[in-house]
């Protein structure tokens, strides 16, 4: 697909070491065209019957007009080949669409929707499926959304579906249960690839965490949050301090630590977060130089909206295009750090 090589944002993702740059491109590449298969059509037979966290739902045909609830069903519905009529608005963004799906939804312009659920906008769109996978939807959320149209929210709990499950359940909900899993599989290649091309992340320390302005300590995300899982994917394990503090479930993804434990949580590397960049986040905390890490220069700031998001939300596509990249620094911070 010509517009995919001319992509300038696909030429500026750095190859990782030991892999010949034009096959690790053309990899990536595959990846995205059968992601973004623009003929795709259905594999699956409908109806279609799908279990998760609130009882079953069926879908009598191909859906059509799609709403995403929540972060990053966009992603895996755009893979599969279909644009929502509606989807979250990501204001980092002057589209209020990540970069990775811009080309693909081109003039479509999806209604953008925010935090809260309008029920009335989302009645008034008239959708055939309503996808709510990685979502905080309750019980009494979803009996009102199934009045308008077929819910598939979560298997297990809020805000825990991973990008694999969030892949796989919109293939089943759209019909094309085997693109979904090509795209899962294309997906795990390039973690593969990583971890082959970057041997110093495999088994050191990541720890992952958000800070915000005059916020009185840091948000240390658990073992078993999909964020730190997809981390995990790069061969990096997770702390023992980490994994004292327990681990995600029942809509619990992260913990809250004040400034005088920041010595405890220190990691190999750690991946970062900080709303207003870490220059600033200094000016205002400098307590914040307790964390060895941030001393010792070993940590990787998020600091572009696609590596916000790809780390915040990954999914397939979100992983493909800026993990590539953050393999990369993470390595280059543990590089420099045993100099």
């Amino acid at each position: 697909m010509p517009d995919l090589v001319q992509d300038k944002r696909t030429r500026s993702i750095p190859c990782p070491r030991g892999i010949d740059r034009r096959a690790f491109i053309a990899s990536l590449i595959a990846t995205l065209s059968i992601g973004m298969a623009r003929n795709a059509v259905a594999d699956d037979a409908f109806p279609v019957t799908i279990d998760h966290a609130f009882g079953r739902t069926t879908i009598e045909r191909e859906p059509e007009r799609i709403v995403t609830l929540g972060w990053g069903g966009e992603d895996a519905v755009v893979a599969l080949g279909k644009v929502p009529v509606a989807m979250t608005y990501y204001p980092y963004w002057q589209s209020g669409i990540a970069e990775w799906n811009e080309p693909r939804i081109g003039a479509s312009k999806p209604v953008p929707l925010g935090g809260m659920i309008d029920f009335e906008m989302v009645a008034l769109l008239k959708p055939d499926l309503i996808l709510a996978v990685f979502s905080g939807v309750d019980e009494l959320a979803y009996r009102r959304l199934s009045r308008i149209a077929p819910v598939v929210t979560f298997e297990k709990g809020p805000w825990l579906a991973d990008w694999r499950a969030q892949m796989r359940l919109a293939g089943r909900a759209l019909g094309r249960a085997e693109l979904a899993a090509q795209l899962i599989a294309r997906t795990e290649d390039v973690f593969r690839q990583l971890r082959r091309s970057y041997p110093i992340l495999q088994g050191r320390s990541v720890a992952f965490m958000t800070n915000f302005p005059l916020q009185a300590g840091v948000d240390v995300y658990l073992k078993g949050d999909r964020r730190l899982s997809a981390l995990e994917e790069l061969g990096l394990l997770v702390p023992p301090a980490i994994r004292s503090l327990g681990k995600a479930g029942g809509g619990r993804y992260s913990v809250s630590l004040g400034m005088e434990t920041l010595p405890d949580i220190d990691a190999d590397v750690v991946v970062a977060w900080f709303q207003q960049g870490l220059d600033i986040a200094l000016i205002q905390q400098p307590i914040l130089k307790m964390l060895p890490a941030i001393r010792e220069k070993r940590v990787v700031t998020l600091d572009t909206p696609g590596e916000i998001w790809s780390v915040l939300v990954p999914t397939a596509i979100s992983i493909d295009r800026q993990f590539p990249h953050l393999a990369q620094r993470m390595a280059e911070v543990l590089e420099n750090a045993r100099k």
